[in-house]
């Protein structure tokens, strides 16, 4: 599936992912499992803000410890990715 990514843009809309992973017949269902799981990996950073990213290395670095925080998603962070 990773190998949908090569060639893309290294920054990519919510909707241009979806696609991408669409194109490796992942069901449409599993499509924000898919995004969360990159995420986790590192694999896709998200924009935080204006053409700023984090990957997970450094989100996770950044949530408090012991308060569940960390199993947050990524899908509640904007609306742009990068690779």
């Amino acid at each position: 599936m990773l190998y949908e990514f090569v060639g893309s843009k290294p920054v990519l809309t919510q909707e241009e992912v979806n696609d991408t992973i669409l194109k490796a017949d992942i069901p449409y269902s599993q499509v924000a499992q898919v995004v969360d799981h990159l995420c986790a990996l590192a694999f896709l950073g998200v924009e935080i803000g204006t053409d700023e990213y984090r990957f997970a290395e450094d989100f996770q670095s950044r949530l408090p410890k012991g308060t569940g925080a960390q199993e947050e998603t990524f899908r509640n962070y904007g609306s742009k990715f990068t690779i």
